[in-house]
């Protein structure tokens, strides 16, 4: 937003309105953010349906609009509670 963004910084940027990201843009961003190399987590097709899952339900609920920062959250909230546990 236009508004949260200092006035210093603002002159000298450019406001560009984008759409927002397709499912396919956020499971790309997710696979990026999941770890790499790791023998103990599930496989990567196993952990992206779990976060597919949640992006789906996050934005079908009207919680949260998609975005990159959704596809990211929702990579660490399935590790936290898949992995490590913690719900």
């Amino acid at each position: 937003e236009v508004g949260m963004v200092d006035k210093a910084i603002r002159s000298r940027l450019s406001a560009r309105e984008v759409g927002e990201p397709s499912l396919d843009e956020l499971l790309k961003v997710a696979e990026a953010a999941l770890p790499r190399h790791a023998d103990d987590l599930p496989p990567t097709d196993v952990l992206l349906s779990m976060t597919k899952e949640r992006i789906v339900s996050a934005i079908d609920s009207g919680g949260e609009p998609p975005s990159f920062r959704l596809a990211r959250k929702s990579v660490i909230e399935v590790l936290m509670s898949e992995v490590v546990g913690w719900r």
